[in-house]
């Protein structure tokens, strides 16, 4: 019995072997995309269109605080508006909560609204983690959106 069961770790441990040589490979694969890098599970796109309302949600990670003071609030406010500005997207509405973040934005193009969550977030990030002497991520993954598309929509996300 107790031979039965080392084979059986060691059948484990092969095919463990086998799936991280496949992946690491595949990494290291200048031509392999991100759907053969995640094995088959690529990222979904966002929907996005150019000139089409957006609600975009941001969340701490573990829903922990992203804002500890007022300044916290006026230096994201400052990196929206400076990122708003830089990729074309026009902000309707805004909600900073504790920890996390709603958006009422248009785009310019396709490609803005993750530009400017890029872009405020790495600046935020940059700036939380130094004034409260911290590391690490500060972002529950990626951010989340949906396009606006009804009145009765709109106008829950901008009360």
């Amino acid at each position: 019995m107790g031979s039965a069961i080392q084979l059986h770790g060691q059948t484990q441990g092969i095919k463990w072997s086998m799936y991280l040589e496949k992946h690491i490979m595949l990494a290291q694969t200048p031509g392999a995309d991100q759907s053969q890098r995640n094995g088959g599970m690529a990222r979904l796109s966002r929907n996005v269109v150019a000139g089409q309302a957006l609600h975009i949600i941001r969340r701490g990670n573990n829903r922990q605080a992203v804002f500890f003071s007022e300044a916290d609030y006026r230096f994201y406010h400052e990196c929206l508006n400076a990122a708003a500005e830089r990729y074309g997207c026009v902000v309707h509405a805004y909600v900073f909560m504790t920890n996390h973040v709603h958006l009422l934005l248009t785009p310019g193009t396709e490609t803005a609204p993750s530009r400017l969550m890029q872009s405020v977030g790495r600046r935020f990030v940059r700036y939380i983690n130094a004034s409260c002497w911290r590391t690490g991520t500060l972002w529950e993954g990626r951010y989340k959106s949906a396009i606006i598309d009804s009145e009765r929509y709109l106008m829950t996300c901008s009360r």
